[in-house]
C-alpha cells in the first residue's frame, strides 16, 4: 500500500479583519499625538499675539504719557492733542466713561491722535519696511486694532484713567489684551 504523504498547509497570513483592526489601532494610537501637536501650535500661536498686543499697548499708553509730558514742558493744557484735538477739551468723544462706543487711535510712528467708533476702529498696517505697527501707510492690514478710551476718576478731577485696549481675531476666536494706566496733571 501506498501512502498519501499529504502535509496540511497552514495559512501563515493576515486575514482582512486582522489588517483592518491594525491600521484601526496604529490610526488611534496616532491620532492623540497629532491633536496634541497642533493643539500645541494653536497656543503658541495666541501666546505670541498675546505678547505682541501686550507690547502693542504699553506703546500706545507710552505715547499717551509722552503727549502729556510734552503738553507740560510747552505750558499747553494736560490733555491737549490726546483725544484728538488741539486743546484736549473733547474727552467725550473717546468714551470719557468706558463705556461709549467711540475711542481714540494713535499712530506713534505719524505721532497723530484720531477718533473712532470701537467697533470701526482701524486695523493697525505691518510696515514692510520697518516691520513696526502703524496705521498708515500702503503696507498690508495686521490682524490687531489698538485703541483707547478715558474713564474719569472721581475720586481725583486731575487724573484720568487711559484704558488701552487691543483686539485680535484667531480662527474666529475674537482676543482682547486691555491695560488701564492712570494719567496725571502736573501742573
Amino acid at each position: 500500500m501506498i501512502k498519501n504523504k499529504t502535509k496540511k498547509i497552514k495559512n501563515k497570513g493576515f486575514s482582512l479583519v486582522e489588517t483592518l483592526v491594525a491600521i484601526t489601532i496604529l490610526l488611534v494610537t496616532m491620532t492623540a499625538p497629532l491633536y496634541a501637536l497642533t493643539q500645541a501650535v494653536l497656543f503658541a500661536s495666541i501666546a505670541r499675539d498675546k505678547i505682541i498686543a501686550t507690547s502693542l499697548a504699553e506703546e500706545g499708553i507710552e505715547y499717551v504719557r509722552s503727549i502729556r509730558d510734552n503738553n507740560y514742558l510747552n505750558g499747553r493744557f494736560w490733555l491737549a492733542g490726546i483725544d484728538g484735538t488741539s486743546n484736549g477739551r473733547n474727552q467725550a468723544a473717546c468714551g470719557r466713561d468706558g463705556t461709549a462706543r467711540s475711542a481714540c487711535v494713535v499712530d506713534v510712528k505719524a505721532d497723530t491722535v484720531g477718533l473712532c467708533l470701537i467697533v470701526d476702529c482701524p486695523l493697525l498696517k505691518i510696515s514692510t519696511i520697518t516691520k513696526g505697527y502703524e496705521l498708515t501707510g500702503a503696507f498690508p492690514d495686521s490682524k490687531f486694532k489698538r485703541y483707547f478710551v478715558y474713564i474719569d476718576d472721581l475720586t481725583n478731577t486731575q487724573r484720568k484713567i487711559i484704558r488701552m485696549t487691543v483686539t485680535w481675531t484667531e480662527r474666529g476666536k475674537n482676543y482682547s489684551v486691555t491695560l488701564d494706566n492712570y494719567l496725571y496733571n502736573w501742573q
